[in-house]
C-alpha cells in the first residue's frame, strides 16, 4: 500500500543525464530551486482517493523542495479511514537526484521511481508512466 501511494504520488519525475549544468526548458537551476506544493494529478486536485477502501486512502498533500545542487525531497501527507470512520494521517518520505540531458530534466527517487519535468513560469510539471502531477512555487 505504502508503495502504490508513493509510486502515485511520485510518479512526476524522471531520470536522465547526470549533468546538473544544464537547463529545463530555459530556466535555470537555481531558479529551478525552491519549494513545491502539489496541485493537482492527472487533472484532479486534493485531497485525491488513492484506495477507496478497507481502509479508504487520500492523498492530502505533497511537496517537493528542490535544491541547486541536483538534490530534492518530497513530503506527502496521506488521510486514512477505516471501515469504522476512525481516521489517521501518516507522512510519506523519499528522495533523490535530478539531472538535464539535452532538453529533458528527469528525477529519480531513492525509492526507485523517475520521472521527466517542464518548467513553466512557477508550475513544475512532473511525467511519470502513469500520472501527471502539477506542482506551484
Amino acid at each position: 500500500m505504502r508503495k502504490l501511494t508513493t509510486l502515485m504520488a511520485l510518479t512526476m519525475l524522471a531520470a536522465c543525464g547526470s549533468s546538473y549544468s544544464s537547463d529545463i526548458t530555459g530556466t535555470t537551476l537555481s531558479n529551478l530551486a525552491g519549494t513545491y506544493d502539489l496541485m493537482t494529478v492527472n487533472g484532479s486536485g486534493l485531497p485525491m482517493m488513492v484506495q477507496a477502501s478497507n481502509p479508504k486512502i487520500e492523498l492530502v498533500s505533497e511537496r517537493i523542495v528542490v535544491n541547486a545542487n541536483g538534490t530534492f525531497t518530497v513530503t506527502t501527507n496521506r488521510r486514512n479511514t477505516t471501515t469504522a470512520g476512525a481516521v489517521t494521517t501518516n507522512t510519506l518520505t523519499d528522495a533523490g537526484t535530478f539531472g538535464s540531458s539535452g532538453s529533458a530534466t528527469t528525477f529519480h527517487f531513492n525509492s526507485g521511481t523517475t520521472a521527466t519535468a517542464t518548467m513553466s513560469g512557477n508550475t513544475l510539471t512532473l511525467v511519470a508512466p502513469t500520472s501527471t502531477s502539477v506542482y506551484t512555487k
